[in-house]
C-alpha cells in the first residue's frame, strides 16, 4: 500500500541474505496485487563472499574494524602478562575473508582460523603446538 500511494515504481534494497529475502517478498507481494514496481536488490555484506565481484559494499569499512580490535587485543596481551595471547573472533558466517584480509593486513597475527580450511589441534600440523611454540619464543 505504501508503494503504491506513493506511486512508486522502482525500489532499490541494499542489503544482506536477510535483508534479500524480504525483498523477493516484496516482489511477490507486488506481483500478487499485479503491481508494476520493479524491485532491485543491491548486494552489501561485509563477508565478501558474493560471487563474480571482487569486493562487497561494507568489507573494507569492516576490514578497518577488524584491525583496530586486532591492534587492541595485541596491546592487551603485551600489557597484561609475559607472553600474553590475544584472540579476536571476527563475523563471517562461513567465509574468512575479513579474518584473512584483517590479519595480513595488520601483520599482528600469528594465526588465523578461517571455515574454509580445516582445523588441526595436534600433531606436526596442528594450530596447538604452533601456538605453544609463539608463546616461548615472544
Amino acid at each position: 500500500e505504501f508503494l503504491k500511494s506513493r506511486q512508486i515504481s522502482q525500489l532499490y534494497i541494499i542489503g544482506g541474505d536477510g535483508t534479500h529475502r524480504a525483498a523477493y517478498q516484496v516482489h511477490q507481494a507486488c506481483r500478487a496485487q499485479s503491481l508494476n514496481i520493479a524491485v532491485a536488490g543491491i548486494p552489501k555484506t561485509i563477508d565478501n563472499d558474493i560471487d563474480y565481484i571482487d569486493r562487497s559494499f561494507g568489507f573494507y569499512s569492516a576490514v578497518e574494524a577488524a584491525q583496530n580490535s586486532i591492534r587492541t587485543a595485541l596491546v592487551e596481551a603485551r600489557c597484561t602478562l609475559p607472553n600474553g595471547v590475544g584472540i579476536i573472533k571476527l563475523m563471517g558466517r562461513s567465509a574468512g575473508f575479513l579474518a584473512a584480509f584483517a590479519a595480513l593486513g595488520s601483520g599482528d597475527c600469528d594465526a588465523v582460523l578461517i571455515p574454509e580450511v580445516p582445523i588441526v589441534l595436534r600433531g606436526e600440523d596442528g594450530i596447538l603446538p604452533h601456538i605453544f611454540q609463539r608463546v616461548q619464543t615472544q
